[in-house]
């Protein structure tokens, strides 16, 4: 039935893409943490502010894609 699947791709979203949606790096999101950690150990002057950046990069990126993904343009 056409409601049991519905409540299927519901449970899938909250299982399997909010977690992966968690680990893109995004700050203050777990992923984007990870990434400021990892850049600091690289780099400790400027590790976290390389961390801001590739956040805000892929905010940005994100962004883009869901908009242009939300007028069937991908």
């Amino acid at each position: 039935s056409g409601h049991l699947g519905e409540l299927y791709w519901y449970l899938f979203q909250i299982n399997w893409l909010w977690p992966l949606l968690n680990l893109l790096p995004i700050w203050p999101l777990d992923g984007g943490q990870i990434t400021g950690e990892l850049l600091a150990k690289v780099n400790r002057r400027d590790g976290r502010r390389w961390g801001h950046v590739v956040s805000m990069v892929t905010a940005g990126l994100l962004i883009v894609w869901l908009l242009a993904s939300s007028r069937g343009e991908f």
